[in-house]
């Protein structure tokens, strides 16, 4: 008989966020360890519920956001706070690549390269830009997966998407009669 493992309680952790990973996920100190919390920037202060525990880090979501980062942008979709589709449109796109350029420069520090030779070019859409999406199918729902809660999230009106893909998006979401089946 497989044992289930235990659910550790979640808990609220006041967080001042330090930095940014590679994810887009802003870095709080939790205690002698690490805290990603998705959807913060550097400067940001608040409480987050920890949602998840392993080898010595955490993964927490916001509760409240007690004071935002001046570079902290509305995001441009609906679908940012529940969709774990993009990790930066809550922030303007020059900070977006000097926070990607900081995350290349930390993987390099072991290689021998020198960080300040690495350069992020933009891309000439921020948005729109996917030609092709992976939509997961889970209890009649159809989207993302959200990481934290593994739970599907859906995204009809998402902008990372190439426009001609819209009508495509549309119709999945407009006849859900093929759920009925699976």
């Amino acid at each position: 008989m497989k044992r289930k493992p235990k659910a550790r309680p979640q808990r609220r952790l006041p967080f001042v966020i330090e930095d940014m990973d590679g994810l887009g996920q802003g870095i709080a100190q939790d205690g002698n360890s690490k805290c990603f919390i998705a959807k913060t920037l550097p400067g940001e202060t608040g409480t987050a519920m920890v949602r998840k525990q392993r080898k010595g880090v955490s993964f927490a979501e916001v509760e409240t956001l007690t004071s935002s980062a001046a570079n902290r942008v509305a995001p441009a979709c609906e679908h940012f706070a529940d969709c774990a589709g993009c990790q930066f449109l809550h922030t303007d796109y020059a900070s977006e690549l000097r926070y990607k350029r900081a995350a290349l420069s930390r993987l390099c520090r072991s290689l021998p390269v020198d960080s300040q030779t690495i350069e992020v070019l933009g891309a000439p859409a921020r948005l729109g830009y996917r030609n092709r999406i992976q939509l997961h199918y889970r209890h009649r729902y159809l989207g993302m997966i959200d990481g934290t809660s593994d739970r599907v999230v859906e995204t009809p009106h998402c902008k990372i998407i190439d426009p001609r893909l819209q009508p495509t998006v549309d119709a999945l979401y407009a006849d859900k009669s093929w759920t009925k089946e699976h």
